[in-house]
């Protein structure tokens, strides 16, 4: 057996190992945000969806959906940074 030969089989079960590690970190996590965990984690979008047994496009969607409400802040949150900025000025 060659050393390219032994490479390879080291980086397929490493390869293994990973996945089996990512789907154990995410098994009790809605897939929304096992999604956002494993993207986070520097994982690709395609390998993403192979661990959650899911198209690369609705990793690709659901991202896309993440990364929206993380720009469009709620009323809520608006809401909240008023008040603290009004306390502060009271103060």
């Amino acid at each position: 057996m060659g050393n390219d030969e032994v490479l390879q089989r080291i980086e397929e079960k490493l390869g293994q190992m990973l996945r089996l590690i990512a789907l154990q970190s995410t098994r009790e996590m809605k897939q929304t945000q096992a999604i956002a965990f494993l993207n986070a984690s520097g994982f690709e979008r395609k390998l993403i969806a192979e661990i959650l047994n899911t198209t690369s496009n609705t990793v690709s969607v659901s991202l896309s959906k993440s990364k929206a409400k993380e720009k469009s802040p709620t009323r809520r949150g608006k809401d909240k940074s008023q008040m603290k900025r009004r306390a502060q000025t009271n103060i």
